[in-house]
């Protein structure tokens, strides 16, 4: 196996000044990269890890840190009384 994606978002909002911001978790020669990057290539951060799930929350950690407030509810689940705009 050469390459296996294990999770992937895009995300599009007011902290990415209007562009396309990719967060990519991947397993690539049994190696695990995450990565934030603009879709114009430009890399945010990344990091390699050992394992799968070391990957996820790494992948979780760089998505709650990229997306905007109603994203991260969205993707944790609204929760009844918070305000999200």
């Amino acid at each position: 196996m050469l390459a296996r994606t294990i999770r992937h978002e895009e995300l599009k909002g007011g902290y990415s000044m209007g562009k396309k911001i990719i967060i990519d978790a991947c397993e690539i020669f049994g190696e695990f990269e995450v990565m934030a990057m603009y879709e114009d290539d430009e890399e945010l951060e990344s990091k390699t890890v050992t394992t799968e799930i070391e990957a996820i929350k790494v992948f979780y950690d760089l998505f709650m840190k990229y997306a905007e407030p109603l994203q991260c509810s969205l993707y944790n689940k609204l929760q009844e009384g918070k305000r999200y705009t």
